[in-house]
């Protein structure tokens, strides 16, 4: 047998069509803009909602999706994301669920606060979290691994192998 037979999935290599059947289809979505992303400021767990020009992303977005059918659409449970999902979910038919693990990172102190203002007050921190260095957090929020564990978490759930063939969408933010 030949290393690349493998590392196929099996039945793959004798019947392609199977194997990607089998497979969950994932689909990523951000959620459409913000007030803090019009105003140029950290969002963190702010539950802050869709500008105008956001609902009319979400309305895109879940055109978009419709001819895929989606089964599941999970969310995070943030305002921002939820009205992004609810539209998905309205235009595709999809069932609706909310997992706190897809919430955009805490960014505690930060919260709300201009991104020139974080650059002048912090600057270190900011560059720190520009190259997403695991162990960078800003006070009183999230270190980028924690993020990364808690996110990785909802994807396994998302990913679970007992529903084999469907089209699942995420909805989350930015990180």
């Amino acid at each position: 047998m030949s290393p690349d037979h493998i590392a196929q999935p099996p039945h793959a290599a004798d019947n392609p069509d199977r194997a990607f059947a089998r497979a969950i289809h994932l689909i990523v979505v951000r959620h459409g803009q913000a007030d803090n992303n019009a105003g140029e400021r950290f969002g963190g767990w702010s539950d802050v909602p869709l500008t105008a020009r956001g609902h009319a992303q979400a309305q895109a977005t879940a055109a978009h999706l419709a001819p895929l059918r989606p089964a599941r659409i999970i969310s995070s449970d943030l305002r921002r994301a939820a009205q992004t999902a609810h539209a998905i979910a309205r235009a595709t038919g999809g069932s609706l669920e909310f997992d706190r693990n897809l919430r955009e990172r805490s960014v505690g102190d930060l919260d709300g606060m201009a991104f020139a203002e974080a650059e002048a007050r912090y600057p270190e921190l900011v560059a720190a979290l520009r190259r997403r260095d695991p162990d960078a957090a800003p006070p009183g929020g999230e270190r980028t691994i924690d993020v990364y564990t808690r996110v990785a978490a909802a994807l396994r759930d998302a990913a679970a192998p007992d529903r084999p063939g469907q089209t699942v969408v995420l909805v989350r933010h930015g990180i």
